[in-house]
């Protein structure tokens, strides 16, 4: 069985998270995922700590993906997104891990750190590659979604630089 933790971990980058604004409120949609409790919280945080991501907008990321079920399946299929982080196949994880949260989470939380890094600290850029959000068409079907998401951050805070960590090359 696969390992994903060492998968990702070489050159991952801290990013710094967004900060919420005292006059932006979250939508009512992101407060939802916000006030949700779940079996999940504990693990989304430090999964989201852990890879120096804004645990608000992960934990409102996976309540995107699946509303926090770990059986969800994507509308396209399993292969296409599998689990409460709906990770997809070409991401090298067992079916098994893909349905496991303890380990869904935590990969879920250093691919998005990745993304950030590939995206120059930008969420909105990260959100899009995390919901594979390529084509102009894909984004616009995406943007109403990632604006729930990001409901309430500073913009930006989402374009601060990353800064890299110690064992990053």
């Amino acid at each position: 069985m696969r390992q994903p933790e060492q998968d990702l971990a070489a050159g991952v980058r801290r990013v710094e998270p967004p900060k919420p604004t005292a006059s932006a409120q979250p939508t009512k949609a992101a407060q939802q995922y916000d006030t949700k409790t779940t079996p999940y919280d504990a693990l989304i945080a430090q999964s989201a700590q852990q890879y120096g991501i804004d645990p608000v907008v992960f934990k409102r990321l996976i309540g995107t993906e699946s509303s926090f079920n770990p059986r969800a399946v994507s509308p396209r299929g399993e292969k296409f997104g599998l689990g409460i982080a709906q990770i997809a196949d070409v991401h090298g994880l067992t079916r098994e891990q893909r349905l496991d949260p303890n380990i869904a989470i935590p990969f879920a939380a250093q691919l998005f750190s990745r993304y950030l890094q590939v995206s120059g600290g930008d969420y909105e850029q990260a959100l899009q590659r995390y919901k594979g959000a390529s084509s102009d068409k894909g984004k616009a079907a995406m943007s109403g979604t990632i604006n729930t998401i990001l409901s309430g951050i500073t913009p930006s805070a989402q374009a601060a630089p990353a800064a890299v960590a110690a064992d990053t090359p």
